[in-house]
């Protein structure tokens, strides 16, 4: 049954993905909770599995495509995701890498071959709350460890020089 659609966020340009049918970040309704999807390198920027955290998502799918050479390092991103959403996610690639992980960052069922094979992940998979301070700030908290780090180099270079101008 066709509940919805999703349009890629972040298509892969240099390899010439295009989207043009992104929607913002649907959340279905499901039996096991509100899902919310996010497509292959949407993993890798956090803006998506926020906006879906943020429109009620418990859990997010992720089908991706990788190449073999990622194999070992995609599976890392729905980690973070899930911790900073604190949201169950579950990525299901096409042959290399496919990871199930709890609203904690816990991998709860991992399958990953750099020579790319079938795989089944399972798992029981807690939904997640989205209630973190990166859903409700966004990229607020980044910026404000960004100028108070600026502003903890500057402070001794600015006293320097007020001190000089007050001498």
């Amino acid at each position: 049954e066709f509940l919805g659609a999703y349009g890629k966020a972040h298509p892969v340009s240099y390899v010439g993905e295009t989207s043009l049918a992104h929607n913002g970040y649907p959340v279905i309704d499901t039996p096991a909770g509100k899902l919310g999807t996010n497509i292959c390198y949407d993993l890798v920027n956090p803006d998506t599995a926020r906006g879906a955290a943020r429109n009620g998502a418990q859990f997010i799918a992720a089908p991706s495509n990788d190449w073999p050479e990622l194999y070992n390092k995609e599976y890392i991103m729905p980690m973070y995701r899930a911790i900073e959403n604190r949201v169950a996610l579950i990525k299901a690639d096409t042959q290399y890498d496919s990871v199930i992980v709890d609203p904690f960052g816990r991998i709860l069922s991992l399958a990953s071959s750099p020579q790319g094979k079938e795989a089944l992940v399972m798992a029981e998979v807690p939904i997640g709350t989205a209630n973190t301070p990166q859903v409700m700030l966004g990229d607020w908290v980044g910026w404000l460890c960004l100028i108070g780090m600026i502003l903890f180099i500057l402070h001794e270079p600015i006293g320097k020089i007020w001190r000089r101008i007050r001498a």
